[in-house]
């Protein structure tokens, strides 16, 4: 399977749960957000998904990892919250990807 594949197979099961109220918050996909367009956004609490290949692979590709730092840096800098995810971990473990996305957002909300 093929990068890009891989990361739409991802997308798509997490939407499929997102879409359905499962995180207990509305999220949209595919969301442009100033120059960036991120996997998933909560826009009542500012919260931001984003699905991505295993944190050690990011480690061995220094442009990716430099790419996913200005991300970071841009979003925390214009009052986004970022949860990553890993890729792998949501293939094969979608509900417990939705759980910690669900945490996130109760603890986002309780503030």
């Amino acid at each position: 399977m093929r990068w890009g594949h891989a990361a739409r197979d991802a997308n798509d099961r997490l939407w499929a749960a997102l879409r359905l109220g499962k995180a207990g918050r509305r999220f949209r996909r595919r969301v442009a957000l100033g120059p960036l367009v991120v996997d998933f956004y909560c826009p009542a609490l500012k919260l931001v998904v984003e699905v991505e290949a295993h944190p050690l692979a990011l480690g061995r590709d220094r442009r990716a990892e430099l790419a996913a730092e200005q991300r970071d840096q841009w979003l925390w800098r214009n009052g986004y919250a970022v949860l990553r995810l890993d890729r792998a971990e949501v293939m094969q473990h979608r509900d417990r990807a939705v759980a910690l996305i669900a945490e996130a957002a109760k603890g986002m909300a309780d503030e």
